[in-house]
């Protein structure tokens, strides 16, 4: 099956350079998506179809890892079973049973109560928290599992550390809900390369409400570094980066997260503070985005096209038009509400600030395979609008 990659955001200059040594240079292009997801929290059930987390909710309490100590690796041992294999340890008839709880009133072992189980005759070869993440007290206060609280991150827009990441994992939006790991859609790093002579022009673009330019600038002058110093040549003025401004995403800039300690350094840095292909932070996945691009250019060819979405409803004839059509006033007020008056109602891109300003252009790119035009390479769509306006499952 054929795939493409789709984003959108800050649409540049496409490369019509000029004819060198009598003869058209080749133009090429190239796309990558890398997984920019977090998936460090726990999940938990909304029993009162509040859309947020109380104690009236069942919460799995396995800790970031989203497994409890039995469904971690290693858990059973060499063995491979719970308790003894072989042996039904806790008497209810199954041997070498093990399941999650089915119902928020069973502890965490109602179902797996062979884990651990054994006798100094025949001991079980199981392992104690695997993970090393339980929560103790004394010995362990940073652990998760078992803490009795929700463990999750901060979200870009929704107040410190609320625990909205977790909306997929409820029972309010489950035919989204792919894989089980309470993620419907994921979020990505997608990057277009394309090429023309020896103009090589990158842009890359992540599905974050923002991100301050020292990180974005980190990765510039990573991938600017000639390849002899693990870079890839690229001049920093040929590189743009940009985001898609999405609520439903980690909080890059730790504006939203400040009650949890401002932006996780891990999640952006990874294990290493510097920017390398073979770590797991942000800034490394924005590096492999680019290079990934780059290593698959192409021949490729351009279609594009504009024009304006819908924005506008003559309350007389109920006609639905685009921008460049509409019938309005100088008053952001009135066209919202123009009852009684001449004018069209408009309903998208409220400023709520004097001028009134507003861009409804649509701008679509097609990068195409040269040798087969049905092989899409990527699609770029540009418009100025909030992506929360496409509306959600939960409203």
């Amino acid at each position: 099956m054929k795939r493409q990659i789709v984003w959108t955001g800050i649409t540049f200059l496409l490369l019509s350079g000029p004819v060198r040594g009598g003869a058209a240079e080749t133009f090429m292009a190239g796309a990558s998506r890398v997984d920019l997801t977090r998936y460090d929290f726990e999940v938990w059930i909304d029993l009162d179809g509040d859309n947020k987390y109380t104690p009236k909710d069942w919460l799995f309490d396995t800790g970031t890892d989203q497994r409890y100590d039995y469904e971690e690796p290693g858990a059973f041992g060499p063995d491979g079973a719970p308790g003894v294999a072989g042996v039904d340890d806790d008497g209810n008839g199954i041997v070498d049973d093990c399941a999650r709880p089915t119902s928020p009133e069973q502890s965490p072992r109602a179902n797996c109560r062979e884990y651990l189980a054994g006798s100094w005759r025949n001991p079980s070869d199981d392992v104690k928290d695997p993970a090393g993440d339980n929560y103790h007290p004394i010995f362990r206060r940073d652990g998760t599992e078992g803490n009795g609280r929700y463990d999750g991150f901060g979200l870009a827009g929704f107040g410190p550390n609320f625990p909205l990441c977790c909306y997929r994992a409820t029972n309010l939006v489950p035919d989204n809900d792919y894989n089980g790991d309470g993620i419907g859609d994921g979020i990505w790093a997608r990057a277009l390369a394309v090429k023309k002579g020896d103009l090589l022009l990158v842009h890359l673009v992540m599905d974050y409400a923002g991100m301050f330019h020292n990180y974005m600038n980190e990765v510039k002058r990573k991938v600017a570094l000639p390849p002899a110093e693990g870079g890839l040549g690229i001049p920093e003025d040929a590189i743009i980066i940009s985001t898609t401004h999405n609520h439903n995403s980690p909080d890059a800039y730790g504006l939203w997260d400040m009650g949890d300690g401002g932006i996780d350094p891990e999640y952006i840095y990874g294990k290493f503070r510097e920017v390398r292909p073979d770590d797991t932070g942000v800034e490394d996945r924005m590096f492999v985005a680019i290079e990934q691009a780059v290593a698959n250019l192409r021949p490729a060819l351009v279609r594009s096209n504009q024009g304006y979405h819908p924005s506008c409803l003559d309350q007389h004839t109920f006609e639905i038009k685009a921008d460049p059509d509409c019938h309005l006033s100088p008053s952001e007020r009135i066209n919202f509400n123009p009852a009684g008056t001449e004018f069209d109602q408009f309903f998208n891109q409220n400023d709520l600030r004097d001028p009134w300003v507003r861009n409804t252009l649509v701008t679509v790119l097609q990068f195409v395979d040269a040798a087969d035009p049905t092989e899409t390479i990527a699609t770029v769509v540009n418009y100025s609008n909030h992506p929360e306006v496409l509306g959600s499952a939960v409203g």
